[in-house]
């Protein structure tokens, strides 16, 4: 029977990695998420974003939790210092 080489998938949030993965997801992106972040709309409307993020076992969709500004016209993804994920 043929082997299955393929890695495992998972979503899951930033806060639910270990402080090493945390920190290797920071030093692969030191500029910041905006422009590999992706957006995830769901069937009801609700939407989140993700990162990409792959360890020897594991592609990871890391979702990141964002502040959109509707104030202004144009929507603005606004982030907190050192990359930490916004309350």
């Amino acid at each position: 029977m043929a082997q299955n080489n393929t890695k495992k998938r998972l979503v899951t949030s930033f806060n639910n990695l270990t402080t090493e993965q945390q920190d290797e997801v920071k030093a692969l992106y030191p500029r910041g998420f905006a422009d590999v972040m992706t957006r995830i709309d769901k069937p009801n409307g609700d939407f989140f974003y993700v990162i990409p993020y792959e360890t020897e076992e594991i592609s990871y969709l890391v979702k990141i939790d964002v502040k959109i500004d509707d104030s202004t016209a144009k929507r603005t993804i606004i982030f907190n210092s050192q990359f930490s994920i916004l309350n």
